[in-house]
Parts: C-alpha cells; sequence; structure tokens
C-alpha cells in the first residue's frame, strides 16, 4: 500500500508562573496579555467570578462589540448565550430575547459613546 509522507505537527508548549503583584497592570507580553483576557472571559462565562447583572450585561456589550470589532460576527440568535455567563441566565430566569435586546442596547450606547474605541481598549476595560 503506497502513501505519501505524513507530516506531524510539532507543538510547544509554555507555561508561566505569574504572581500579579499589581493587577491592574497590563503585562508587557502580549501573548501574555491575549491569554490572561481569554482566561477571565472564561472564567466569567463557566460562573467561577462573581458578577452582578449590570456587570455581566456590560461586559457582554464590551465582548459583542470586541468580537464585531475583529470581524467575528455572531448571529443574533446565538447573544445571549454566547455572552452571557451560564449560570446566571439559569438562575434569574430571564428571557434570552430580553437579555439580547438589552445587551443590543449597551453596546449601540457604549459605541455611540466612543465609536473610534479599539480592541485593545475594549480589552483594558474588560481587564480593569
Amino acid at each position: 500500500a503506497g502513501g505519501g509522507a505524513s507530516q506531524q505537527e510539532q507543538f510547544h508548549f509554555e507555561f508561566k508562573v505569574r504572581c500579579y503583584m499589581d493587577p491592574l497592570k497590563e503585562p508587557s507580553c502580549k501573548v501574555e496579555a491575549n491569554l490572561l483576557f481569554h482566561q477571565a472571559m472564561n472564567g466569567v462565562m463557566k460562573g467561577n467570578t462573581p458578577l452582578s447583572t449590570k456587570e455581566a450585561l456590560e461586559l457582554a456589550a464590551l465582548r459583542f462589540q470586541y468580537d464585531t470589532l475583529r470581524g467575528k460576527l455572531t448571529p443574533v440568535d446565538n447573544i445571549t448565550d454566547l455572552y452571557m455567563p451560564h449560570k446566571m441566565l439559569n438562575m434569574l430566569q430571564i428571557n434570552s430575547r430580553d437579555w439580547e435586546r438589552a445587551i443590543m442596547k449597551k453596546h449601540s450606547k457604549m459605541h455611540l459613546d466612543d465609536p473610534n474605541r479599539s480592541q485593545q481598549d475594549i480589552k483594558k476595560m474588560i481587564m480593569n
């Protein structure tokens, strides 16, 4: 049986231990800042980070704006599932459409307040 040579991809994992003496200071390494951002978002979505309803709504609007700027357009049907913490959705038992409208309203207000906000600006807002 003839076959072409299979090409194996090599992965390199790097782990860093970091002590956050000043949690408001953004890491200087872009990769580290990006990983920290995604780790924080994951923690929020899984319910590991306590949030008020107002904070969750603001965070959802910021994340929606961030994904829109990245060109990662999200179908409107999934906004609530993608951007609101699942435990909060279950606990509050608020209609998904009501959350979508609230997220879109907050997103529109944030965009009008600063239409030139960059991805980096949004990341900083989320992390602080």
